[in-house]
């Protein structure tokens, strides 16, 4: 069920079928600190991840994102990835470790994803924007 209560399933899958076909073989790409054979498990806070078009403003999305992080804070590092036109707040960069915007240019968005050499990667919606729904296809 989609905001407006309308049952979109149907729509959602054929769109998603839609994207898989146009993906190109980069898209399915493993982070290359997931891909080493020697990884080293560090003593570190670990490291998580969030993701979406709809994570600036007052977005519910961004508003819950805020939440986690600050109930979190100090048993986590946090770094978030804002997708598309919507600007992180002030908020973000102040309770974050890392707070970023990559607007539409889905090649930055792998390339940070990547050098963040994130644990847990938490997209927190999929399919209101192409990079976002392509980026789940990779490994982080």
């Amino acid at each position: 069920v989609h905001y407006n209560g309308l049952y979109d399933l149907p729509i959602q899958k054929e769109v998603s079928e839609m994207f898989a076909l146009l993906c190109p073989p980069s898209l399915f790409e493993v982070s290359p600190h997931l891909a080493r054979k020697d990884r080293i498990t560090k003593q570190r806070m670990k490291r998580i991840g969030f993701v979406s078009s709809l994570i600036g403003g007052n977005e519910p999305h961004g508003l819950l994102v805020l939440d986690v992080i600050r109930s979190l804070k100090g048993l986590f590092q946090f770094y978030v990835v804002s997708i598309g036109s919507k600007t992180l707040t002030t908020e973000f960069h102040t309770v974050s470790d890392g707070a970023y915007e990559v607007g539409y240019d889905s090649r930055a968005a792998r390339t940070l994803l990547m050098s963040l050499e994130l644990d847990c990667l938490v997209f927190a919606e999929a399919m209101n924007e192409a990079i976002v729904y392509s980026l789940g296809y990779q490994r982080f």
